[in-house]
């Protein structure tokens, strides 16, 4: 039987490669969005962004990118859309 191909999200969290992301994929009409939030304080999630699927544009959430958080959010955006 062959192999089904890899989800997207399944692609986006070995590049994570954390348990502590979560990966989701939104979809309305024709439009598709793949979302990644980050463990925050108090077991709450903070959203890091989305990659537009249908452009390959990254959105960062983290707006101040000269912050380490900031960077390490806009390098693993970045990271997964290259690969996707």
């Amino acid at each position: 039987m062959a192999k089904q191909p890899k989800s997207i999200v399944d692609i986006a969290k070995e590049i994570i490669n954390s348990d502590s992301y979560t990966v989701s994929l939104w979809e309305k009409g024709d439009k598709k969005r793949l979302y990644i939030n980050a463990p925050y304080e108090s077991r709450a999630y903070a959203k890091v962004g989305y990659i537009d699927l249908n452009t390959g544009r990254t959105f960062c959430e983290v707006h101040e990118t000269r912050t380490s958080r900031g960077r390490e959010y806009a390098s693993l955006l970045n990271n997964i859309a290259t690969a996707i």
